[in-house]
C-alpha cells in the first residue's frame, strides 16, 4: 500500500487521528497509539518531516516522553516506514 494509490484515505485518517491526540490530556495511555499512527500515516504519505514535527511537539507537551519517540522511529525503520 502507497501513499500515493490510496492517499485520501490516509489524509482522511491522519487529519482524525489528528484532532484525537490533541485533545487528549497529560498521561493519557492511548496518546502513543494515537501519535505512532499519525506519523506512520504522514510516512506514507511521504510528509515525514510533518509527522516527526508533531511527534516533536507532542514530547515538548509532555504528551509522550522522548523515549517513546525513540522507541517509535527504530521500530517505523524496522518496519520500512521511510
Amino acid at each position: 500500500m502507497t501513499g500515493r494509490r490510496y492517499g485520501s484515505e490516509f489524509d482522511v485518517d491522519a487529519a482524525y487521528v489528528k484532532r484525537r491526540f490533541s485533545r487528549l490530556p497529560r498521561g493519557n495511555p492511548s496518546a502513543r497509539g494515537w501519535i505512532a499512527t499519525y506519523v506512520a500515516d504522514e510516512m506514507v504519505l511521504g510528509k515525514r518531516s510533518t509527522g516527526l514535527r508533531e511527534l516533536d511537539r507532542q514530547v515538548k507537551r509532555h504528551l509522550v516522553s522522548s523515549s517513546f519517540r525513540s522507541l517509535l522511529l527504530r521500530r517505523l525503520k524496522r518496519w520500512g516506514y521511510r
